[in-house]
């Protein structure tokens, strides 16, 4: 149950970020629980690791969620959103979701 809830948790970030291609771009299929994404900038383009890096500092000041820095498949810089708790439920996403989209307004 809680492995599932986690999986469901993932997908369902997934497909908002997936939603908004003007912000992030979705650097890879959500499979189990995990949820890799970069930043894009104002303009559209990615943020690279620079502005990974300023985005995942700002989510940490924020403090409602914590993501870790990656490097996916052809060496593009993202954030790494894994869903691994057993007090996570579907009430997280929109906590989660408000979250990503603040860092992204304030970096």
């Amino acid at each position: 149950e809680i492995v599932e809830r986690d999986c469901d948790v993932a997908a369902a970030l997934g497909r908002l970020i997936a939603g908004r291609a003007d912000r992030f771009a979705l650097l890879a299929p959500v499979r189990l629980n995990v949820v890799c994404f970069e930043p894009l900038t104002r303009e559209g383009a990615p943020a690279g690791r620079l502005g990974v890096a300023a985005y995942l500092d700002a989510l940490r000041r924020d403090g409602r969620c914590f993501l870790t820095p990656t490097v996916c498949l052809g060496g593009r810089h993202a954030a790494r959103l894994a869903v691994s708790s057993w007090r996570t439920t579907m009430a997280d996403v929109d906590i989660t979701w408000r979250a990503l989209q603040h860092a992204l307004d304030v970096i």
